[in-house]
Formats: structure tokens, C-alpha cells, sequence
């Protein structure tokens, strides 16, 4: 599968460590596909298939988040308490299947997560969301606002209303943080994947 042009012109990692010089709304240069898990408990499979069809347009084809799920490790299905749990080991063996990054960050600094995606990346993040009892929940981070203090995301748990903002959720940074603090029962706080091909980040956009 061919990576998408306008994905590639706009990737560039020299601005990890770029003087700041972005203000407002800072989003990747073309939406990415949104995909509904429904009442499926694959938000990991899914935010995969979401990440990837931003480089490979053709990836979901045939590689929606349920055949994701089919064939990731470290993806429990039909577990009991675990049905559904993807740890994040099975998320980086997947990616590496496919020559992407599968370098993720814990206990990461914000600023981080919002230079990857200034740097053209959408980031697959963990949080925890309270509903009666704390869940675990895996999306992508695909813009962010620093003037309104906002953060957008692709969520397959979340209804799709088309709009002309970023993404389906949108957050205001204290709310995320505090989520995004609590991620794998803390052991696993502030965690995020940036996914980009490997093999171009080592020539012309490194």
C-alpha cells in the first residue's frame, strides 16, 4: 500500500524540536476516517485502523477495526473481565507489521504530544473515563487549540455529527490531562503512540 501524498508532504519531525511558531487552531493537514466500534469493546482495534487508513488510504478496504482485532496479540476477545482489553504491547506489534513507529511515550510532557501533531502525526492516546466504574479508553489526537485550550480527537466510542471541527471529541485541556493522568490505573499515565512510517522518517522528513 502506497503512503498518501498530501499525508507525506506534511510530515515533518524537524518540528520535535522547532522554536514554536504556531498559534490558534494547529490540526494534521486532512481529516482522518472515522470509524464507529459500535458497542464493540475495541477502541484499541480501532484507533489502529484509524491511525494507519491517514498514511494508507487502502488500508481499510479490508482492514476495518473488527478484522484488526482478529488478528492483533495482546487483544483479549471473548475474556470475561477482560473482553476487549488491548494492552498497549499488541498495539505496537500490529504497527510494526506494518514499518510505523511503534515507540511510545509514559508520563509524557503535553508540549510532546502536540509537537507530533504539528509535525503532521496523528497520536493514539490512553485515558481513563469514568462511567459508574473507571475505564480504560484508547483514540486519536488529531488537533489542538492552545488559544481556546482544547484538544481534538477521532473516538470510535463517540457519534460522529459532521462539522467543521477537528475530529468527533473535542476536550478542554484540564479535562484531558486529568483523564489522560489516570490511564492504566496510573501505571500507564500520560501514554501516547505517534504513528508514522518508519521507513520515510529516516530520509527526507527526519
Amino acid at each position: 500500500m502506497s503512503i498518501d501524498k498530501l499525508a507525506l508532504d506534511n510530515f515533518h519531525l524537524s518540528k520535535l524540536t522547532k522554536e514554536r511558531d504556531y498559534c490558534g487552531l494547529v490540526q494534521l493537514v486532512k481529516p482522518l476516517l472515522f470509524l464507529s466500534q459500535y458497542d464493540s469493546p475495541r477502541c484499541g482495534p480501532y484507533s489502529i485502523a484509524m491511525a494507519l487508513s491517514y498514511w494508507l488510504p487502502k488500508f481499510n478496504e479490508n482492514k476495518i477495526g473488527d478484522v484488526v482485532a482478529k488478528e492483533m496479540t495482546y487483544h483479549f476477545r471473548d475474556n470475561g473481565i477482560l473482553n476487549g482489553t488491548t494492552f498497549p504491547k499488541g498495539i505496537k506489534k500490529y504497527l510494526q507489521k506494518y514499518n510505523f513507529n511503534n515507540m511510545s511515550f509514559k508520563n509524557s510532557e503535553f508540549e510532546l504530544l502536540k509537537r507530533f501533531i504539528w509535525a503532521g502525526v496523528p497520536c493514539i492516546t490512553l485515558s481513563a473515563r469514568k462511567n459508574n466504574i473507571w475505564r480504560q479508553h484508547y483514540n486519536v489526537a488529531v488537533a489542538f487549540d492552545d488559544s481556546q485550550e482544547k484538544i481534538y480527537f477521532n473516538d470510535s466510542k463517540v457519534k460522529y455529527k459532521k462539522n467543521n471541527r477537528p475530529g468527533n471529541l473535542v476536550l478542554d485541556y484540564g479535562q484531558f490531562l486529568s483523564q489522560w493522568n489516570k490511564a492504566g490505573y496510573y501505571l500507564l499515565k500520560k501514554w501516547f503512540l505517534p504513528v508514522f512510517p518508519l521507513v520515510l522518517s529516516k530520509t527526507t522528513h527526519s
